[in-house]
């Protein structure tokens, strides 16, 4: 049997992860806020707060160092890498549902599916197969908190990667004083009268090395291309780059500050055209497409010094 034939054999097939092995906190919300520079009062109010949605990508996961070592933290995508003989990922495209607040002591699983692979491709970094693994994020009542569909790129790294050169000494900085936090961001005067067409002012933000890190650790994504800049170069890459689930942070941030703290993400959806890399200078836009009391329907990119990076929409609701 081929590899792809093994393959194959997963489409269809679910992995329940289990309950994440911590519940939601207000110490896991910091963190998050922290990573992303979110001062949205939801997310700090000492009463009946809420959880950024992205979180419960991060508190479903498998831990790194495993209570149980049987348990393979990669999940099933790992699983359909292992059967191709393709271990590296990159994540595509991606579209999240959030069906409800994520709340404190919230305790989140996440049961993953395959939906399709992909016949063999070839792209900029190689040979490799499109894979799509549908996610279900459930508490412990079973109820469905979230879902996302992910289609990922399965590749094997070089053998002998084209040697990248690395950034000039200085290009990646330490965060200044200025960056280490504490920013305090007030929704726009005017949010409440927006309107379908109007352009939304952009944010601009320094990706340095910390701000990566930090990231990538609350998202809880430790393949080494988010972390690891030598790694990150040896696989082709410019450098570390920004991983898939901190996409919702950064954009959560963007929209409560422009459209008011009141609504919640309900829905993202968006496509990596390529990396954004650690060094950059990030800046967010977005512009409103419809409108009503319950719901805002929004255009977003996010670009870096090379244009735009990553575009897609987001749902909000009142």
């Amino acid at each position: 049997m081929t590899n792809v034939s093994r393959a194959e054999d997963l489409v269809g097939s679910k992995l329940d992860l289990g309950l994440g092995l911590d519940p939601v906190s207000p110490t896991l919300v910091r963190y998050w806020c922290e990573a992303f520079e979110d001062s949205n009062p939801r997310f700090w109010s000492e009463e009946n707060p809420i959880a950024p949605p992205g979180l419960m990508t991060s508190v479903c996961r498998l831990p790194y160092w495993p209570v149980d070592p049987s348990i393979d933290q990669r999940g099933i995508i790992g699983m359909v890498g292992d059967a191709l003989a393709l271990p590296e990922s990159i994540v595509k495209n991606v579209d999240f549902e959030f069906n409800r607040d994520l709340k404190i002591g919230d305790r989140i699983r996440c049961v993953e599916r395959v939906i399709s692979i992909s016949e063999q491709k070839k792209t900029r970094i190689g040979p490799g197969h499109f894979v799509c693994i549908e996610r279900s994020y459930e508490d412990e009542e079973g109820e469905v908190v979230g879902s996302a569909v992910l289609d990922f790129f399965k590749y094997a790294r070089a053998q002998k990667p084209k040697p990248v050169e690395a950034p000039p000494v200085g290009n990646v900085v330490r965060p200044s004083q200025s960056e280490r936090g504490g920013l305090s961001e007030a929704t726009r005067p005017d949010a409440s009268s927006l309107k379908a067409g109007d352009e939304l002012d952009p944010l601009s933000w320094k990706l340095n090395s910390t701000r990566m890190i930090l990231m990538g650790y609350i998202c809880r994504d430790f393949n080494p291309v988010h972390h690891d800049a030598e790694y990150a170069r040896s696989n082709g890459l410019k450098h570390m780059f920004m991983q898939w689930a901190c996409y919702s942070g950064v954009i959560g941030r963007y929209v409560a500050r422009e459209l008011g703290t009141d609504g919640q993400m309900s829905r993202l959806k968006f496509e990596m055209r390529r990396p954004v890399y650690a060094g950059e200078q990030l800046e967010v836009r977005g512009t409103i497409i419809e409108r009503s009391s319950d719901e805002t329907r929004l255009d977003i990119s996010l670009s870096d010094s090379n244009g735009v990076a990553t575009s897609g929409q987001v749902w909000t609701r009142a």
